[in-house]
Parts: C-alpha cells; structure tokens; sequence
C-alpha cells in the first residue's frame, strides 16, 4: 500500500477560493474518467468514442485548474475569452519535469 504523499513530504496547503467552481469540474471530470474506465472493461468502446470521452474529463481538469483564481463575478458570467482560455491544456503545468 502506498502512503500519502503528505507521509512522505511536506505538502503545503493550499486556500482555494472556488471550492465549488474546482469540486463541480473535478467531480465532473472523475464521472466521465469511472464511465470511460467501465467502457474499456466491457470492450465496447471505440477509438473516437474514447477521444471524445478523454476530450471531456481533460476540460473539466482544465477547467478546475484554470479557474481555480477566478473571481466569482467571472465564474457567474463567462467571458468568450475565459472560456476559450480555461479549456486548454494549463500553460503552468509540465508534465515532463513532473512541475
């Protein structure tokens, strides 16, 4: 079994203003994920039928990520430009260097 990362390192905490904006893309993003998981057990999904369903889980993590700093003003009422912007990949995040 592995131990929390907390277990190992020193983790800080983070505040986060948008709980409710983060848990509804992540809660939504992890929906598509357990679906998705339960069509490739059953064998009966397709390649586009899997790009689509990645497509959605990846931008609700994007959406989570991205707006995390947002003001409640800009979540209640989406800029074209937010949205065009929260839906992609985070430009912070590089998964090559694990940072």
């Amino acid at each position: 079994m592995r131990k929390p990362l907390e277990d190992i390192i020193s983790v800080p905490k983070i505040k986060v203003a948008n709980r409710h904006h983060i848990l509804f893309h992540l809660t939504d993003a992890s929906e598509q994920i357990t679906s998705l998981i339960e069509e490739v057990q059953k064998g009966a999904l397709s390649e586009k039928d899997f790009r689509i369903s990645l497509k959605h889980a990846y931008h609700h993590l994007n959406w989570a990520w991205n707006g995390r700093k947002a003001r409640k003003e800009e979540l209640e009422a989406i800029s074209d430009q937010n949205f065009a912007e929260w839906r992609l990949f985070p430009s912070d995040i590089r998964i090559e260097d694990g940072g």
